[in-house]
């Protein structure tokens, strides 16, 4: 019985022990705004993070509350964090506390702080805490703006800090009409102001180690390319004929002089090898030509309604067929989120036809007639894409359901917060989130994921060109497309080629030179779904490089040191209960 008292004290001190020995903390000082009467004020924060043995939960304790829910944005944080490091972060459990003198603005205002305290600490780097960095954190491992930036400076000028990162695009601010050089308005301040657009930038900065950056070739999968290449070909080609057919009876048409360049842009991008940006230019020239011919035919009502229903019944089945195709792959997610959205647009504006038709307006229902009919050719050429190879994920219903629930989550925190500064900028993309929001309840969760990804895409960008400088936005939009690019090599390299994140890529670059605000809309789509599997989990297989060698050496040490302590203690007790038996028996023969 003694014996069994000994080894359940062992066995209490060695899970006792190593417990304490793993656990990490760290600490970082926030820079924050609260809102007042008379408008924003800056103030300071604590965030502290200590991580401990466990299996990947977030736990978050903040007061006093912040204004907004800071939930979303430390999880994405984690997950970027874990993802720059390429880290198996399921190991640990993550506590995050938040302790400020007041009422603080947060959601993902701080993100960008806490990646850093948690990369840092997961690689068990020290970090300088006279530093303070804000700024959101997105996809990608991108330091994106926000606001209130001024202000955090005067704060921190009372807090003792020396040197504060903020976002490259932040640098100057406008206060009326007056624009400010944040610059040398901390320098009045004795304060250094570094600006950076992205996190190994500031890691190195608070830790002193330089992360390795991938400067290798984005080499495109070549399946892609001929798939990609085959889709344009045939949108393009379709477009050309239709545009030779029409030229015959009608060649004065302005609408035809719109698609005849439209389909040259095409052809021109396509000897590029840019093949997703010339089957969008030629998808939009096949639209207006086709609207043209079915005008030139005098349909009647009839006619239209035939056509309609036949149209109608070819989207059926291809959806039907679409929803035995199934995928376990990113890239076959993708694929499947693209079609069904190509899907439901050719349903809905086939619907819209038919109710133009039925109020008299002919022409409006043949132009959206012409848009479903081109709309399903382009879903039908997009399902090529299941056969492109790629790493399994685990990708079941219940996987993808949490997924979006995640990306709504991130989208909505974003939205609310670029309405804090910037009331009423984001009409259209509220009224997206909205349509994400109908496909979760629907069950289109692939959809959601796809929809509501693009929405915080461009909350962002309201966050990212807002008051900046036009001679700065294309410097700003050229960073964030290196950053796309080394994301797309990385999936890559991994085994998985991100369809829409390198599509998106792409076009962004084919539009800097004619416009470059909408070159940034599709920098940032591209740099939100070149992500996308930071949110599943890949199938399981025995990877050396997700061993933390040091972490493990560490577990064994400790493991080690509480084995001696327990045999030790086990001698002392065997030793007592020794000697008391001698005793015994020596007082029984008495």
């Amino acid at each position: 019985m003694s014996y069994l008292k000994s080894g359940v004290m062992v066995l209490f001190l060695v899970l006792f022990i190593i417990p304490l020995a793993s656990a990490k903390q760290g600490h970082i000082k926030l820079l924050a705004v609260s809102e007042t009467e008379d408008g924003m004020i800056g103030t300071s924060a604590d965030l502290y993070l200590e991580l401990e043995p466990g299996s990947g939960r977030v736990f978050i304790d903040t007061f006093p509350f912040t204004k907004f829910d800071t939930q979303m944005s430390t999880r994405f944080a984690k997950e970027v964090s874990c993802k720059f490091l390429d880290a198996d972060c399921d190991n640990y459990d993550f506590f995050y506390t938040i302790r400020a003198s007041s009422a603080i603005v947060g959601g993902p205002s701080a993100g960008a702080a806490l990646a850093v305290l948690t990369t840092a600490m997961l690689d068990n780097q020290n970090i300088d805490e006279t530093i303070s960095i804000t700024g959101t954190i997105n996809s990608g491992g991108m330091i994106g703006p926000v606001g209130g930036v001024k202000e955090k400076i005067e704060i921190a000028a009372k807090q003792g800090i020396s040197k504060i990162i903020i976002p490259s695009s932040t640098i100057l601010v406008k206060e009326g009409n007056e624009t400010i050089d944040l610059r040398e308005h901390a320098k009045s301040l004795d304060i250094e102001l570094i600006d950076i657009y992205e996190l190994g930038e500031a890691l190195y900065i608070f830790t002193g180690k330089k992360y390795k950056q991938n400067g290798r070739e984005l080499i495109v999968n070549e399946d892609y390319k001929e798939i990609m290449k085959g889709l344009a070909e045939e949108l393009c080609s379709g477009s050309k004929e239709l545009i030779a057919k029409y030229s015959l009876t009608n060649n004065t048409d302005p609408l035809l002089s719109g698609a005849i360049n439209l389909t040259d842009k095409g052809y021109s991008i396509y000897k590029k090898e840019d093949y997703y940006s010339a089957a969008s230019f030629c998808f939009g020239s096949g639209t207006q030509v086709r609207y043209l011919m079915l005008k030139t035919y005098n349909l009647t009502d009839d006619e239209i309604i035939e056509i309609i229903d036949n149209t109608n019944a070819k989207v059926r089945l291809f959806d039907h067929e679409l929803l035995e195709k199934g995928y376990e792959t990113i890239t076959g997610l993708e694929t499947y989120a693209i079609v069904k959205e190509r899907i439901i647009q050719a349903d809905d504006h086939l619907t819209k036809s038919k109710e133009f038709l039925e109020k008299g307006e002919k022409e409006d229902s043949v132009y959206n007639l012409a848009f479903a009919i081109e709309r399903l050719k382009s879903a039908e050429l997009w399902g090529r894409f299941y056969g492109l190879k790629s790493n399994k994920f685990q990708l079941d219903e219940a996987s993808i359901k949490k997924s979006c629930l995640k990306k709504l989550s991130e989208a909505d925190e974003r939205i609310k917060y670029v309405d804090l500064y910037f009331p009423e900028s984001l009409e259209n993309t509220k009224k997206e989130i909205t349509r994400a929001h109908e496909d979760f309840n629907k069950g289109h969760y692939e959809l959601c994921l796809f929809k509501a990804s693009k929405a915080k895409a461009e909350a962002d960008i309201v966050l990212n060109v807002f008051g900046v400088d036009n001679n700065k936005v294309e410097e700003i939009l050229r960073q964030k497309l290196d950053i796309v690019k080394r994301n797309i090599i990385i999936e890559i390299e991994k085994g998985t080629f991100p369809i829409l994140g390198y599509s998106y890529y792409e076009y962004g670059k084919s539009l800097i030179e004619r416009d470059v605000f909408s070159a940034m809309l599709y920098a940032e789509y591209a740099l939100e779904l070149s992500n996308l599997d930071m949110y599943f989990k890949k199938e399981k297989s025995l990877n050396i490089k997700n061993i933390n060698i040091g972490e493990y050496i560490k577990f064994v040490y400790t493991l080690l040191f509480g084995i001696v302590i327990g045999v030790f203690i086990t001698i002392i007790f065997s030793r007592r209960n020794s000697n008391k038996s001698i005793k015994n028996n020596v007082k029984r023969k008495k």
